[in-house]
């Protein structure tokens, strides 16, 4: 039987464990000093480890995420507040737009949101109370980057 090679490094992310070193092999598999992320060391096989079935020292069945984490331990809250974009009113514009509601067709660079929403953002779109309004230059043109401008 050939020996199977498991090559881990320190710092390598393995859910909520860090590999710190590998572990002296004495008997039975390969193992690796862990740290979780709250704090408990732990010798863990590395096959454990790359297969998935070791994530953490047990505190993942109490905390679901590592935001969830810091903000029970030290009362932090995520800096990055993830909205839906179906909320966004630049969301709804350019789904209207893409639906044809425009009355003007879409161009291929803007059938993506992402690729609309870095357009906007760079022409000084602001998502707040006030209203935007998307105006085409040239009425004869489609809805393109050189074409519109925001009122």
């Amino acid at each position: 039987m050939k020996a199977r090679k498991y090559l881990v490094s320190p710092g390598q992310r393995f859910g909520f464990w860090e590999v710190i070193e590998r572990a002296p092999v004495y008997i039975g598999s390969p193992k690796a000093l862990c740290r979780c992320i709250c704090g408990r060391l732990r010798d863990v096989q590395i096959s454990h480890l790359l297969d998935g079935t070791s994530r953490s020292c047990g505190c993942a069945r109490r905390i679901k995420t590592v935001e969830e984490y810091l903000e029970k331990k030290f009362r932090v809250k995520p800096k990055i507040q993830v909205k839906a974009p179906s909320t966004e009113k630049l969301y709804k514009m350019w789904l209207n737009l893409k639906q044809g509601r425009g009355g003007a067709p879409l161009c291929a660079e803007w059938q993506t949101y992402h690729n609309f929403k870095t357009w906007a953002l760079k022409t000084r779109y602001t998502e707040g109370k006030h209203t935007h309004t998307l105006v085409r230059i040239d009425p004869n043109r489609g809805y393109e980057p050189d074409n519109c401008q925001w009122q």
